[in-house]
């Protein structure tokens, strides 16, 4: 491909891997074409949570994928059926739909989650659920933009239906995900890191410092074995 005819494409990334650089534009496309199932859950919150099937909140999304309620909420299979809940098979995409709207998860197995998603379950050979993950992620703005509502934002399943987002070919959507999940790996790796040491360093924090009503601390460098008790001084 001559680098004239690349200067004329306009639907492609800034950055895109070598092999892909001669692969044309991506093609923007509707949801509605990528997604074989926009699932809608019902509005009524179950009264009995202490189920099976994991019942699960915004503040359940911890990282890329989605597999059970922080707080072990759950519903029964019976709940499920006297209800007619909407159950996310595993792989679904979650997408927020109201207030933020853009935060997104893939289910890790079968879940239940509250009005405030929207599931979107791609078509075999059209689109990667991690890769729509990514998109939509990145889709915050234009999410929030087209919503509705005065109080609190909201997208209709008919808008998702008709949001237009840019795809590449199949081997170009995996490339990219691998790419961005590695980062992620790597993010989650190095929080971990530092939960441990922030973990460390407030269990220092309780041995270095006298409890209250005492004078010396539980540990102590060497060379103040000796030093004798801490004085207590108001400020």
């Amino acid at each position: 491909m001559s680098e004239k005819h690349i200067e004329k494409l306009k639907n492609v990334p800034k950055l895109r891997f070598p092999e892909f650089r001669d692969a044309g534009e991506w093609e923007e496309k509707k949801l509605d074409d990528l997604i074989s199932d926009f699932i809608v859950p019902m509005r009524d919150k179950p009264k009995d949570l202490g189920g099976e099937m994991p019942w699960c909140r915004i503040e359940d999304f911890d990282g890329i994928y989605l597999s059970k309620s922080k707080t072990n909420q759950g519903v029964t299979k019976v709940t499920i059926k006297e209800m007619n809940l909407k159950v996310y098979p595993k792989g679904t995409l979650l997408v927020s739909c109201s207030a933020d709207l853009g935060n997104c998860a893939i289910t890790a197995n079968e879940l239940i989650t509250n009005q405030t998603f929207i599931g979107l379950v791609p078509k075999k050979g059209e689109s990667i659920t991690i890769f729509l993950y990514y998109v939509m992620s990145n889709s915050k703005e234009r999410l929030n933009a087209q919503s509705s509502g005065t109080t609190i934002s909201y997208l209709s399943r008919d808008k998702f239906e008709k949001f237009k987002i840019s795809v590449p070919q199949i081997n170009e959507q995996q490339k990219v995900a691998d790419c961005l999940a590695s980062l992620d790996d790597r993010l989650a790796a190095e929080t971990q890191t530092i939960d441990t040491l922030k973990a460390h360093k407030k269990g220092l924090m309780q041995q270095l410092f006298p409890a209250e009503g005492e004078t010396l601390p539980k540990l102590r460098f060497p060379e103040f074995r000796d030093a004798g008790e801490w004085e207590i001084k108001p400020l």
